[in-house]
């Protein structure tokens, strides 16, 4: 009773008093340090026009959802000559589809106030809206359904949220018209849901299957020259938990300063949080964004920065794998992997449980819980043959996780086309 008295209330508010998300609006596009002229896109109005030509609609939340489509971006336009509009909430994400995908239209995501997502879809009319992952919202959902605009639900993942807020997903995704899920783990969570079964395809990850990142080559060489005299340990997509686990073990490893920690937070918008840590750890820290000088007693290289976690990524050959230390159900391997990167991590991965348990079974990834045993694995990958090894097991392993586009695509086809005459 209360979780259906919250989401109406939330409707009802973002309904009636829309100034209120206006002001939250305002705030987050600040923090994204996003082009003012493009913040009332976060209203629902456009800054570009509409291409007189059918609209698909993809929403994504930010860079790390939005990377795993661009695949699937250039079949649908190829197959059905369609004009694909994009959005995310993330600069981040605005930056990736700008460089990567230059023949679609961008836009900011509207806040989840109604009069937003109207004002959006009255102008952009979509035939229908395509969701990856698991970024659903009260207004949102509620205000596409009442449009009469199909949902397709694409790479759903596994979530502790699904068990958290049973009833708060079950009356949100019951506005879905479909599902792809990642895995048949995945449909027994929205089954669980109580979401009708011949709504849910399973099978292949986009995550898996996509693009490698971006590596700048020049930076990877000036940057390895810099640090050649030392052995390099990689943390990437760190939050607070992972962080404290690193920094105890590194201050450990790096007793006889011949190591160098690259730090690659999962939010680089707390760099300045982290840097105070890691000076409590007594270690000296460089940070990528700011003017300073690269120095031979730097012994962490934080990098916060947006979209160069390939280029940190080819600096080393050892990686902690960030985000399975805490509640966070960890983070996509699929990047390192592909990498022939020697993966270490947490035990909470439960998102990409399928990809930890085919690489964790044949070896290609190590998992710890604690400093003795994260010491361990580095002093074992410290060896660059064993570290080699893991890589390549790591990449084979990767490369037998399926492609779902072309099943995505024929389910788009049969269940969203129809019978649109327009289409052929």
């Amino acid at each position: 009773m209360f979780v259906r008295f919250f989401i109406f209330s939330w409707i009802i508010l973002g309904r009636f008093f829309p100034i209120v998300f206006k002001v939250l609006a305002y705030i987050f596009h600040s923090r994204q340090n996003s082009d003012f002229a493009r913040l009332k896109e976060r209203f629902g109005k456009n800054t570009v026009l509409r291409p007189e030509n059918k609209i698909l609609w993809l929403h994504a939340s930010s860079l790390g959802e939005i990377s795993q489509a661009v695949n699937l971006i250039s079949e649908l336009k190829q197959k059905f000559q369609t004009e694909v509009i994009i959005t995310t909430a993330t600069e981040s994400g605005s930056n990736f589809v700008r460089k990567n995908l230059p023949g679609c239209v961008h836009q900011f995501a509207p806040f989840d106030a109604e009069p937003f997502y109207k004002s959006f879809i009255n102008y952009w009319r979509p035939d229908f809206v395509l969701i990856l992952e698991n970024d659903v919202w009260p207004s949102m959902m509620n205000t596409l359904y009442a449009s009469d605009i199909p949902i397709f639900m694409i790479n759903v993942r596994a979530s502790r949220s699904f068990k958290k807020f049973p009833v708060f997903y079950s009356i949100l995704l019951k506005k879905v018209s479909f599902f792809h899920c990642r895995s048949n783990r995945v449909a027994d969570q929205i089954r669980d849901l109580k979401v009708d079964h011949k709504k849910i395809i399973t099978g292949g990850d986009l995550k898996a299957v996509g693009g490698f990142p971006d590596i700048d080559k020049v930076e990877v060489k000036r940057l390895a020259k810099f640090f050649s005299d030392r052995k390099i340990l990689i943390a990437v997509s760190t939050h607070k938990y992972d962080e404290k686990l690193v920094l105890e073990t590194f201050k450990v490893l790096n007793s006889d300063n011949g190591w160098l920690l690259i730090m690659v937070p999962r939010h680089p918008e707390r760099a300045k949080n982290i840097k105070r840590n890691i000076k409590n750890y007594g270690l000296k820290v460089c940070q990528r964004t700011q003017p300073e000088k690269l120095s031979n007693d730097c012994q962490i290289y934080l990098a916060d920065t947006f979209g160069e976690l390939g280029t940190m990524l080819e600096l080393g050959k050892i990686v902690f794998l960030g985000g399975g230390g805490g509640t966070e159900g960890g983070h996509n391997p699929y990047e390192p992997a592909k990498l022939g990167k020697a993966i270490i991590s947490g035990p909470n991965v439960d998102n990409f449980s399928d990809a930890f348990n085919a690489l964790e079974e044949s070896d290609g990834c190590i998992i710890v819980e604690n400093k003795n045993q994260f010491l361990k694995a580095i002093r074992y990958l410290e060896d660059r043959k064993n570290a080699n090894n893991m890589g390549k097991t790591a990449r084979d392993v990767v490369k037998e996780f399926s492609d779902p586009t072309k099943n995505i695509i024929n389910f788009i086809k049969i269940h969203l086309i129809g019978q649109r005459q327009y289409y052929d």
